[in-house]
């Protein structure tokens, strides 16, 4: 290989993962975002009807859910099935332990002042299945990646590929928080098999992406409480053809938003980021840390930010901001996710800088 080539090898490579940053960063703070518009939120507050909400969640941890697939083929090829599943389980389980213990002392017993139960070894009867529970998402990367590992590195016979994927979601269910699991468990999938074969889709398929911009809104039109995930589950209706249809809705729009997520970001991308790289550094800065702070959000946002909000509208006297939905979507809740992502990434980089941080991470 010639020079040049090398280093436009080398060149992309750098360019693909700054984009995959991009859209890491760009969904973690969607995260936030949501959650500051559900947290921030009175009993006469219905934030399942907020439309801004209902954009957010219908396609944003499935978008992650995308992404984790894809950059674990990258691992399945440079490691044996053994290591690879080592490798994996430990990443992804030190932590959800080592951060669901760190996000409970931080709540339960530095907060709501039971740190005498702790001093009295009674802290691990508090330490509940809720705290190991609260970081489904890696319990989700951790079951997928799994089943995938298995099928990929145990056979190389595609039917039999197949079967295994296929009875993975059986697999899956059995791990915590089994409706997510079994949920996210198809974009896993998905992002992987992109990953694989996407050298090999047809270009004129890949342009099949730029109709997405329009599917996404027009899908968004019929999106209702009952196809959040947290509000029907997979299989809670008696109706089993109205479950079904709910089911299917979800996972198709949440590829379809994922899909339309990524184009877009792929065009500011190349009209913007490519010409003056520093217009994307703080997505690229927040992506590289979206582990962190998918962690340190537990504690930080979730617990923190009803109680003070609570407060903040006890005095003021109602919930000044839900009460104007263009002010409370697109500039207080927005600007607050703004100030939680800086806030919990500087403290993530605190972490790091007092060795903390690869206890907790594992990186």
């Amino acid at each position: 290989m010639s020079e040049a080539a090398t280093f436009k090898k080398t060149d992309n490579l750098q360019s693909s993962r700054m984009y995959l940053d991009i859209v890491k960063g760009v969904a973690i703070f969607l995260m936030l975002w949501g959650h500051c518009i559900q947290l921030c939120s009175n009993e006469d507050f219905d934030y399942f009807e907020n439309a801004v909400f209902k954009t957010i969640y219908s396609f944003h941890m499935p978008l992650f859910m995308l992404v984790s697939g894809y950059l674990f083929y990258f691992s399945c090829k440079k490691r044996k099935m053994g290591e690879l599943l080592i490798h994996r389980t430990q990443s992804m389980i030190q932590p959800i332990i080592m951060c669901s213990i760190f996000n409970y002392f931080i709540t339960t017993v530095i907060i709501e002042h039971k740190l005498k139960s702790v001093i009295n070894g009674q802290w691990f009867s508090s330490l509940d299945i809720y705290h190991l529970d609260s970081l489904w998402f890696l319990w989700s990367v951790l079951c997928s990646s799994i089943v995938v590992a298995i099928a990929e590195k145990a056979t190389k016979n595609l039917f039999i590929k197949i079967v295994v994927l296929v009875l993975g979601a059986g697999f899956v269910w059995l791990f915590p928080n089994n409706d997510l699991n079994l949920y996210m468990y198809p974009y896993f999938v998905a992002g992987f098999l992109f990953s694989k074969y996407k050298d090999k889709i047809p270009m004129i398929i890949m342009k099949v992406k730029y109709a997405f911009l329009l599917l996404f809104p027009l899908m968004m039109l019929f999106y209702q409480k009952k196809h959040f995930i947290y509000t029907t589950g997979i299989k809670s209706s008696a109706n089993k053809i109205e479950m079904i249809s709910i089911d299917l809705y979800r996972w198709a729009i949440g590829f379809v938003g994922s899909v339309f997520a990524l184009v877009i970001i792929e065009l500011i991308y190349n009209l913007l980021i490519c010409k003056k790289p520093v217009l994307g550094k703080p997505a690229v800065q927040l992506g590289k840390k979206s582990l962190q702070v998918y962690c340190l959000s537990i504690a930080l946002l979730s617990f923190w930010l009803p109680k003070a909000y609570s407060k903040f509208c006890n005095m003021a006297g109602s919930n000044i901001f839900a009460s104007n939905m263009i002010l409370y979507n697109f500039v207080f809740t927005f600007l607050l996710a703004v100030l939680y992502a800086i806030v919990i990434y500087l403290f993530a980089l605190l972490l790091e800088k007092i060795k903390i941080g690869k206890l907790l991470f594992g990186r």
